[in-house]
C-alpha cells in the first residue's frame, strides 16, 4: 500500500548478536557493546538497530496471543468457567511455556536469596566487630568475602531476570497491539458510531505502555515475599518477636499501598476517560482544521479542550498526592520502622548496643527496598495495569457481529480469495444466503426483504423491506432524495450496517468507490494499485478510462508523486478519480459506486461514465448512486428510493411515462444537469500555456518526524521547570530539596551518637524523643518535598499542553497537510501522557536516588576518611560510564519516539479507510504493514532494554568493588564498631541496584524529556501571521459586502509554484457571483486566498478594509462559508451550530427552519442537545450540508461563499440551498464556485478562471454573446450534453 511499508523491510543488519553470544557475553551483556560504541561515535540510526529474533517479532507474538485469546473466548462461549475480568491476562500468560516463567522466576529468587545471605553475613561480621578479638579477625575476612560474593551473585542475576521480564512485556504489548488492530478491522461503519478513534488511539498510546513495568512487577512480588519472610525470621532469631514491631509497620504499609492503589486505579480510569474525550476533540479539530479556521472557531474548540484538560489535571493531582506519599515513604519508611523497633527494644529492656542497633538498621534498610520498591510500587503499577487490561478487554469484547467472521476469514487460512475457473467468490459473504450461487448464476446480487438500521433497532429503520436483484453485467443507477438510504443500501451490501431481517446474496469480487474518497499517504500509483501487482497494460487502460493521463502529465513526478497526508495535494476530483481507478484496476465482478461523478466536472464526468462505467466495466455488474440526469437518461435500469425503500424501478423510458416516478426523479435531478460540474470543456485553441498548475500540485511530501540529536540541554530542563513555577520559586525549591536530603541522613547520625552512650543514658526519654523528632521531621519534609516537586511538574505539563494546543490550532494549514494526523495526535496523547504520568515519577526517582547516593558517599567519607581514596575515582568512573551510556540511550529513546508515530498513523489511516480495506480484502496487507511498523518500534525498545542491562551490570560490579573496599578498609583500620557498621550499611545500600538505578532513572527521565522537547517544539510552531496582528476592523464591519481583489497571488509553500497569478476584480455589495473553470484552474485556491489560508500577496479588501491589516480571525468571521465536504464535530448539535453560545435557542430553530431541518431535528431524541458522532457519521451527507447552511444563516454575514457546496447532494437539496441563497441571503454578497451550471445562470456576473488567472468576468448574457469565449464554449458543451 505504501512505499514505506516495503522500505521498512530492508534492515542494515543480518543477524542479532544475542543469537550467537556465549555465556560470558550473555551474563555481562558484551553483545550489546557494538551499538553502545556506535552511539558514542555518531547518532544512531534505525538501520543500526539489531534485527529482532523470531520470538520477538510482532507476528509471532500476535499468533500466540490470538490463539490464546480465541481459546479463552471459546471457553467462555461453552461456559466452562467464569471468565469475568481476567481473560486477557490469562491469554497473555499463556503466550509463553511455563518453563520460561520458571527460568525468570528462578533467577529472580536467586537475587532475593543473595540479598538475604548478605544480611546473614553482615550479622556475623558485626558480631566480630563488637568482640574486637584478634583471634577472630580471620573470620571477619571470611564474612566480608561472603557479603561481597552475595552482592556479586545478586549483581549478575538481577540484570538477567529484568531483561527477560522486559522481553515478556515487549511480546505482550506487540501481541495485544496486533489483536487490537485486528479488532479494529472487524468494526463496520455502524460499530464506529459507538467506538471513537480517540478511544482506540488512547488504548495504543496510553494503556499498552503500562505493560513494561507491570511485567517487571509480577516477578518482583515473589522475590519480595521471600525476602520479607526470611529477614523477619532472622530478626526473630537475633532479637525475638519484639523486633518485628518495625517490620509490622512496614508490612502494614502494604495495606495502605493496596488501598491507595485501588483509589489510584479508579482515578486512572477516570483520567483515561477524560483523556479519551480530549483526544477525540483534538482528532475532530485536526481532521476539520480548515472548517475550524474558516469559521474562526479556534477559541471555542481550544476552550473545550482546556476545559477537559482542567478536569483531567484535577484528577491527576489527586493521583499525584498518592504518588507523593509513595515516593516519600520509599526513602523514609525505614526511619519510622527503625524508630518503632528500637523504641520497642528499649522499652522491653534490651540494650541498644552497636550490634543490636545497626543490625536492626541493616535489616530494616533491606526491607525498605523490598517493601517500598518491590511491593508498594508493583502494587501501584499493577493497579494501573489492571485498569489498562480492563479497558483493552472491554474493547476486544465490544459486541460487533463481524468479529468471528473476520477472525475466521480475514486472519485465518480462508483469507485468500478462492479462485474458480470463471468467478471469484468474495469470502466476506460466505455466511450469507447463497441463492446467487445455488439458484441462478444470472444474479450477481440479490437482496430479499432486508431491513437495516444504523442503531441496530427496529424502531429506527434505515432500509425497510427492501428487495433488489441485479443480474450479471447489469448497470443499475440508484437515485432519490437526501436521506432516503442510497448510501445505506450500498453499505448494507458490504455488511457495514446491521441486517435485522432478510438476506443478502452476492457472487463475485466487489470493488468500492465511496462518496468521500479515501487516499492514503503514498504515491498516486500506490493508491491505485493498492497492493496489487503492477501490470503496465491494465494500468494504462485504467488511468485512461478514469481520465488521469493529463493529471499525471502535470504532476512533477507523474504517478510517482506523493499525495501527502489524506491526499492533500490532489483536488477533490482527482481524489475521486484515483479511488475510481483503484476500483477499476482491481478487476472486480461487482462495482459499488457511491455518486462518483459528483466531484468531477462535466467533460470528465461524461468521459468517465461513457468510457469507464459503460465501456471498460461493461461486462461487470455496476450499482451506482447518482443524481445525474444525463446518466439516468441513458440507463436501462433505474432504482428510485424514498424513505428507505424502493418506490419505483425500471428503464428510463418506462419511468418517464410514469408521472409518480417522473416527479421523484425531478426532485433529485435536474433536466440541465449532466455529469457533475460543467466546468471542464473544450477551450479556445492557442490559449493554454504548456504549464498547467493544479492546486497544491508539486509533490508535497510529509514532513519527516523530528528527531533531535545530542544532549538534552539544561535550558530545556530549566524551561520545563519554569513552565510550572517562577524562577525565584524554583531556586527556593532547589535549596529545600537539598536540606530535606540532609534531614533524611541526620537520624542515622544521631543513632551513632546514641549507641556510644551508656545503657542508662539510652533510656532517657529525651534522647529517644530527639531521635523521634528527627524521624518525624524527615518524613514530613520528605512528603512536602515530593508533593511540591510533583505539583510543579504537573503545572508544567498543563502549561506546555496549552501552549502546544494554541500553537497547533493557529498553525498554517500546510502544517496539517504535511504532518500525519497520527503524528500530531501522538503529541497530545502519548507525549502528554508521558509528561504527566511517567516523567514526573522518573524525574522524582532520579532526584531521590542521586541525592541518596551523594549523601551515602559523603557520610562514609566523613566516617572513614580512607574511603575518599576510592570515592573520587568511583565518581569519575560513574560519570564516564554514565556518559558513555547516555549518548546511545538518548538516541535510542528518540528513535523509539519516532518509530511510535507510524504505528498511530497506521491506526488513524486504517480507521478512515476501513471500508476500502475490507472490500478489497487487504486486511492481511494492512496487518503486515502494522507488523513492520511495530517491529521497527520493537527494535528500538529491544536496544533500550539491552543497553540498560549493559549499564546495570557494569555499575553494579563497580559498586561491589567499592563496597568490598569499604568493608576491608573498616577491618584493616580497626574502625569503631558503630562507625564500621554504619559505613557498611550505607555501602551495601549503595552497592547493588541503587547506583545504577540512579543512572538509569536519570537516563529514563532524560528520555522522557524528549517528549517535553517535542511538545516544546510544537508549541513553537510558526503561527499564521494574522494571529499576531491584534488590530480589529471597525465595529459592525462589513456593512455592505463589497469585495475587491488587487493583484492577488497565492503560493501554498515556500518555493512552490504560483497557484493564483495577478487576480484582480471587484464584487459590488449584494452581487451574486459565479466562479467557473476547469479542474485545477484555481477556484478553491481563490476561496483559500479570501480566508488567508495561506496568506496571499496583493490586496483583499472588504468594505474598504484590507483584510491583511486586521486580525486573521476577525477577517474570517466576516465571511460565511459552505464547502463541498461538510464538517461536523464531536459534540452536541447546538455546539456545532453555535459553539460560542451567542444565540438564543429560538434563533437556532429559525435557522434550522430556513434550512428545512426543523422537522428532522425535532424528531431527534435530544433535539439541539443531540450528540453528533465522530465526523457527523449519524447524519447523511445532505443533512450535514444543510446543517452547514444553517450555520451560515445563523452567522448573518454580509458575504457568503459556496465552494461547490451542492456537489454531493441531490437536486432537491440543491434547489433548496439555491432558494435559500436567493431569499435569505438576498441582501448579501454571494460567491459560488458552481457545481451545476444552471444554478448560476441568473447570477449578476460570472468569473472564469484558467491557470490561476481571471480570463473572463462579466454578466452571463454578455459572456454568452462571445461565441469564442471560455464561458460561451462551456455552455454550448453543457447544452450539447444535456440535449443528448
Amino acid at each position: 500500500m505504501n512505499r514505506e511499508y516495503h522500505r521498512l523491510n530492508t534492515l542494515g543488519r543480518k543477524e542479532n548478536p544475542k543469537e550467537k553470544a556465549g555465556i560470558f557475553s550473555i551474563l555481562f551483556y558484551r553483545w550489546v557493546g557494538e551499538i553502545v560504541a556506535i552511539g558514542n561515535k555518531r547518532p544512531i540510526e534505525i538501520d543500526d538497530l539489531f534485527p529482532l529474533l523470531r520470538e520477538d517479532k510482532t507476528e509471532t507474538s500476535a499468533e500466540k496471543l490470538e490463539r490464546a485469546w480465541n481459546e479463552e473466548e471459546n471457553a467462555k462461549d461453552v461456559g466452562i468457567t467464569d471468565r469475568r475480568g481476567y481473560r486477557l491476562f490469562r491469554a497473555l500468560i499463556r503466550m509463553f511455556p511455563w518453563t520460561y516463567y520458571v527460568f525468570v522466576a528462578s533467577t529472580t529468587l536467586l537475587a532475593g536469596v543473595s540479598n538475604v545471605l548478605q544480611c546473614v553475613f553482615l550479622s556475623l561480621l558485626l558480631a566480630q566487630f563488637v568482640r574486637s578479638s584478634s583471634s577472630g579477625r580471620w573470620l571477619m575476612y571470611v564474612y566480608a568475602a561472603g557479603i561481597c560474593l552475595s552482592s556479586l551473585v545478586r549483581a549478575i542475576a538481577t540484570p538477567q531476570w529484568i531483561f527477560h521480564a522486559y522481553l515478556i512485556a515487549l511480546r505482550w504489548k506487540s501481541g495485544t497491539l496486533a489483536v487490537i488492530y485486528k479488532k479494529v478491522l472487524s468494526l463496520n461503519q455502524e460499530d464506529l458510531l459507538n467506538v471513537t478513534s480517540g478511544w482506540i488511539i488512547n488504548l495504543v498510546a496510553g494503556d499498552l505502555q503500562r505493560f513494561e513495568l507491570s511485567a517487571l512487577s509480577i516477578f518482583l512480588l515473589p522475590q519480595a515475599v521471600l525476602e520479607v519472610c526470611s529477614i523477619s525470621c532472622l530478626m526473630v532469631y537475633f532479637f525475638g518477636w519484639k523486633s518485628l514491631s518495625g517490620v509490622a509497620f512496614m508490612v502494614s504499609l502494604s495495606l495502605y499501598y493496596g488501598i491507595a492503589g485501588q483509589v489510584s486505579l479508579r482515578l486512572r480510569t477516570n483520567i483515561s476517560r477524560v483523556a479519551d474525550q480530549r483526544v477525540d476533540v483534538m482528532n475532530s479539530i485536526i481532521s476539520g482544521i480548515r472548517a475550524v479556521k474558516m469559521y474562526a472557531w479556534e477559541g471555542s474548540f481550544m476552550e473545550k479542550v482546556k476545559r477537559l484538560r482542567r478536569t483531567e489535571i484535577n484528577l491527576i493531582r489527586m493521583k499525584t498526592v498518592i504518588l507523593a506519599t509513595f515516593a516519600s515513604l520509599s526513602f523514609s519508611c525505614q526511619l519510622i520502622a527503625t524508630f518503632i523497633s528500637l523504641v520497642t527494644l528499649a522499652a522491653t529492656g534490651t540494650e541498644l548496643t552497636v550490634y543490636n542497633t545497626f543490625l536492626i538498621v541493616s535489616f530494616v534498610n533491606s526491607l525498605r527496598t523490598t517493601i517500598s520498591w518491590n511491593i508498594a510500587r508493583p502494587i501501584y503499577l499493577l493497579a494501573d495495569f489492571a485498569a489498562a487490561l480492563a479497558r483493552i478487554q472491554k474493547f476486544l469484547e465490544f459486541e460487533n457481529k463481524n468479529t468471528h467472521r473476520y477472525l475466521k476469514y480475514s486472519f485465518g487460512d480462508a483469507m485468500n480469495v478462492r479462485e474458480d475457473s470463471s468467478k471469484r467468490y468474495y469470502p466476506c459473504f460466505d455466511h450469507i444466503n447463497k441463492i446467487a450461487t445455488q439458484s441462478s448464476n444470472d444474479f450477481a446480487l440479490l437482496l430479499k426483504n432486508i431491513a437495516c438500521s444504523w442503531t441496530g433497532k427496529w424502531n429506527k429503520l434505515t432500509l425497510k423491506s427492501l428487495s433488489l436483484s441485479v443480474k450479471n453485467g447489469d448497470l443499475v443507477l440508484i437515485t432519490g432524495p437526501v436521506g432516503c438510504g442510497k448510501s445505506s443500501l450500498l453499505y448494507a451490501i458490504l455488511r457495514e450496517i446491521s441486517l435485522l431481517s432478510g438476506s443478502v446474496s452476492c457472487l463475485g469480487k466487489i470493488a468500492w468507490v465511496g462518496q468521500q474518497p479515501w487516499v492514503f499517504s503514498g504515491t498516486v500509483r500506490e493508491n491505485i494499485l493498492f497492493g496489487e501487482k503492477f501490470d503496465p497494460h491494465s494500468y494504462r487502460v485504467t488511468i485512461e478510462a478514469c481520465d488521469l493521463i493529463r493529471d499525471f502529465q502535470r504532476f512533477p513526478d507523474g504517478d510517482m508523486t506523493l499525495v501527502g497526508e489524506r491526499g492533500i495535494v490532489l483536488s477533490g476530483g482527482q481524489r475521486a478519480r484515483v479511488e475510481l481507478a483503484r476500483a477499476v484496476y482491481s478487476n472486480a465482478d461487482i462495482y459499488l459506486l457511491d455518486d462518483p461523478l459528483s466531484a468531477v466536472d462535466a467533460k470528465v464526468g461524461q468521459h468517465i461514465f461513457q468510457t469507464c462505467v459503460c465501456g471498460l466495466l461493461s461486462k461487470s455488474t455496476r450499482i451506482m448512486v447518482t443524481h445525474n440526469l444525463q446518466a439516468l437518461r441513458d440507463a436501462e435500469d433505474i432504482v428510485i428510493m424514498k424513505e428507505g425503500t424502493i418506490s419505483a424501478r425500471g428503464d428510463a423510458i418506462s419511468l418517464w411515462k410514469s408521472d409518480i416516478a417522473m416527479n421523484e426523479i425531478k426532485k433529485c435531478t435536474d433536466k440541465k444537469e449532466n455529469f457533475g460540474t460543467a466546468q471542464e470543456s473544450t477551450l479556445p485553441p492557442n490559449t493554454l500555456d504548456d504549464e498547467t498548475i493544479v492546486d497544491g500540485e508539486c509533490g508535497l511530501e510529509n514532513a519527516e518526524e523530528d528527531r533531535a540529536v545530542g544532549f538534552i540541554s539544561w535550558k530545556l530542563y530549566w524551561n520545563y521547570i519554569r513552565a510550572g513555577t517562577s524562577a525565584s520559586s524554583a531556586g527556593v525549591m532547589f535549596v529545600f530539596i537539598l536540606l530535606v536530603q540532609a534531614s533524611l541522613v541526620l537520624p542515622d547520625w544521631w543513632l551513632l551518637e546514641l549507641t556510644s552512650r551508656s545503657r542508662d543514658s539510652q533510656r532517657q526519654s529525651q534522647d529517644l524523643s530527639t531521635y523521634g523528632y528527627l524521624v518525624g521531621a524527615a518524613v514530613l519534609l520528605s512528603t512536602i518535598r515530593e508533593a511540591t516537586f510533583l505539583n510543579v511538574l504537573i503545572n508544567s505539563s498543563m502549561s506546555l499542553h496549552n501552549l502546544m494546543l494554541s500553537a497547533v490550532v493557529k498553525a498554517p494549514v500546510l502544517f496539517f497537510d504535511t504532518n500525519p494526523v497520527g503524528r500530531v495526535l501522538n503529541r497530545f496523547s502519548r507525549d502528554i501522557n508521558i509528561m504527566e504520568e511517567l516523567l514526573p515519577e522518573a524525574f522524582l526517582r532520579a532526584m531521590q536516588v542521586i541525592l541518596f547516593c551523594i549523601g551515602a558517599i559523603t557520610l562514609q567519607s566523613v566516617l572513614i576518611p580512607w574511603i575518599i581514596l576510592p570515592a573520587f575515582p568511583l565518581m569519575v568512573t560513574f560519570a564516564l560510564i554514565g556518559r558513555y551510556y547516555l549518548n546511545p540511550s538518548r538516541d535510542l529513546r528518540r528513535i523509539e519516539g519516532v518509530t511510535r508515530s507510524p504505528v498511530l498513523s497506521h491506526f488513524s489511516n486504517s480507521l478512515e479507510g476501513l471500508v476500502s480495506i475490507r472490500t478489497y480484502i487487504k486486511e492481511n496487507t494492512s496487518i503486515e504493514a502494522l507488523y513492520r511498523y511495530q517491529d521497527d518500534h520493537n527494535r528500538a525498545n529491544f536496544a533500550i532494554f539491552a543497553i540498560a542491562r549493559w549499564l546495570g551490570i557494569r555499575l553494579d560490579m563497580i559498586c561491589v568493588i567499592f563496597a568490598t573496599f569499604v568493608i576491608y578498609v573498616a577491618i584493616i583500620t580497626q574502625s569503631k564498631a558503630g562507625i564500621a557498621a554504619l559505613s557498611i550499611v550505607y555501602a551495601l545500600q549503595f552497592a547493588v541496584d541503587t547506583s545504577q538505578y540512579a543512572v538509569r532513572m536519570w537516563s529514563q527521565a532524560e528520555s522522557y524529556m524528549t517528549s517535553v522537547e517535542r511538545v516544546v517544539k510544537y508549541s513553537q510552531i510558526e503561527q499564521e501571521p494574522g494571529y499576531q496582528n491584534h488590530r480589529q476592523p471597525p465595529e459592525h464591519w462589513p456593512q455592505y459586502g463589497q469585495l475587491q481583489l488587487k493583484n492577488v497571488e497565492l503560493v501554498y509553500y515556500h518555493g512552490g509554484p504560483k497557484i493564483l497569478k495577478g487576480i484582480t476584480f471587484t464584487i459590488n455589495p449584494q452581487e451574486k457571483i459565479g466562479i467557473v473553470g476547469r479542474t485545477g484552474a484555481g477556484k478553491s485556491s481563490l476561496i483559500a486566498a479570501l480566508f488567508r489560508m495561506p496568506q496571499p500577496t496583493g490586496y483583499v479588501i472588504i468594505d474598504d478594509v484590507n483584510v491583511g491589516d486586521v486580525n486573521i480571525q476577525s477577517s474570517r468571521q466576516a465571511i460565511a462559508v459552505i464547502t463541498q465536504n461538510p464538517v461536523l464535530f464531536t459534540g452536541t448539535l447546538r455546539m456545532n451550530l453555535d459553539p460560542f453560545e451567542e444565540h438564543e435557542d429560538q434563533e437556532i430553530w429559525n435557522a434550522l427552519e430556513d434550512a428545512s431541518l426543523e422537522a428532522m431535528v425535532k424528531k431527534l431524541p435530544m433535539q439541539l442537545n443531540q450528540l453528533v458522532k465522530e465526523s457527523g457519521s449519524n447524519f447523511s451527507t445532505g443533512e450535514r450540508q444543510l446543517l452547514c447552511l444553517a450555520r451560515a444563516l445563523l452567522r448573518k454575514n454580509k458575504i457568503i461563499v459556496m465552494d461547490e457546496a451542492t456537489a454531493n447532494v441531490d437536486h432537491k437539496t440543491d434547489q433548496l440551498i439555491q432558494e435559500t441563497l436567493r431569499t435569505k441571503f438576498k441582501h448579501c454578497t454571494v460567491i459560488t464556485v458552481a457545481h451545476r451550471l444552471n444554478t448560476i445562470m441568473d447570477y449578476d456576473r460570472i468569473l472564469f478562471l484558467d491557470h490561476g488567472r481571471v480570463v473572463e468576468y462579466d454578466k452571463p448574457e454578455i459572456l454568452l454573446q462571445n461565441e469564442g469565449g471560455y464561458f460561451s464554449r462551456l455552455c454550448r458543451n453543457y447544452d450539447d450534453n444535456a440535449d443528448q
